[in-house]
């Protein structure tokens, strides 16, 4: 799932500890809970692209 054009859902729940000791990190956005998690990261992904576009085209 795409959080933004940038970064995906699985970027952030793919880890090597949970593969090693088959702990299932996926999350289920039709969960509430879960659904408050993706919402976030939606959230958090926006702001770091709009924060990335104002300091790459920010002239020094």
């Amino acid at each position: 799932m795409k959080l933004t054009e940038h970064y995906a859902l699985d970027e952030f729940t793919r880890s090597a500890t949970a593969i090693a000791n088959g702990i299932d990190n996926t999350l289920n956005p039709a969960k509430a809970d879960d659904r408050i998690v993706v919402e976030n990261l939606e959230h958090l992904c926006r702001d770091d692209s709009r924060n990335r576009q104002t300091c790459f085209t920010k002239k020094v």
